[in-house]
């Protein structure tokens, strides 16, 4: 492939970024999405705007930091400390996110009080041998009986859902390949959850699941090929206790 123009690109200045004409059809309305090239990480084009932002920030750097050790090692200092999320009472117990000092992402801990060290539930790093691996969508069953995650690597929207049991700590054999968000059913036996179609990175699927069933069977609660711009979800009222 051809490398970009040099004219989208300033000799002195932070690298300028090219606007393109691409636009996105969503919901009836026409979204200009200028930068939508910058997607195609492997494309020349691509790769050459981050070499050149890479470039621009290596010469900003070596102009103003006089130690670089010195730099680093703040950094390092008030980055690496421990961080724990607001605690989910499920049950008898509380489930929370919590970074250790030396992790690069959050695990999900279960414990016995608020204030408890608990136990790792899942932990993104250890399952997937990849320590920027991020627990994603991470969803409670209203029964408090299990939950429901994602576990994503490389920044991707999709990613495999899986349902562990709260009490046992073990996870259930149900699998979903992929999916982007998930929405559990009122009593807890089943949820539904999107996912993109095959034929348009734009077209969403909803579909249902119901635990112990094989995926194969999951029904399909939502598609409308005839408008790819639209998209459908659940959310819960959690004052007036409806779905909608």
């Amino acid at each position: 492939m051809t490398p970009p123009s040099s004219r989208f690109y300033s000799q002195d200045g932070p690298p300028l970024t090219r606007k393109s004409d691409d636009v996105l059809h969503l919901h009836g309305e026409t979204i200009p999405t200028p930068y939508r090239w910058l997607r195609d990480l492997q494309s020349q084009e691509t790769q050459d705007f981050i070499h050149k932002q890479e470039q621009y920030y290596q010469r900003s750097i070596a102009s103003h930091v006089r130690n670089k050790e010195e730099t680093a090692d703040f950094l390092s200092r008030v980055t690496e400390i421990p961080v724990k999320g607001i605690p989910v009472q499920v049950g008898d117990k509380y489930l929370f996110y919590y970074k250790g000092a030396k992790d690069k992402t959050h695990k999900l801990i279960m414990a016995d009080t608020p204030d408890g060290t608990g136990r790792v539930l899942v932990d993104p790093a250890v399952e997937t041998d990849d320590p920027t691996a991020m627990l994603q969508s991470v969803r409670i069953s209203p029964d408090g009986k299990h939950i429901a995650c994602r576990i994503t690597t490389g920044g991707e929207w999709e990613a495999p859902v899986r349902v562990m049991n709260v009490e046992t700590c073990a996870y259930l054999d149900d699998h979903i390949p992929k999916s982007g968000t998930v929405w559990w059913d009122k009593d807890g036996k089943g949820f539904s959850y999107n996912l993109l179609a095959t034929e348009g990175p734009e077209r969403i699927i909803i579909q249902h699941h119901n635990l112990g069933d094989d995926t194969a069977a999951d029904q399909t609660v939502y598609y409308d090929p005839r408008h790819p711009e639209r998209a459908g979800s659940f959310s819960h009222d959690l004052f007036r206790g409806t779905w909608r």
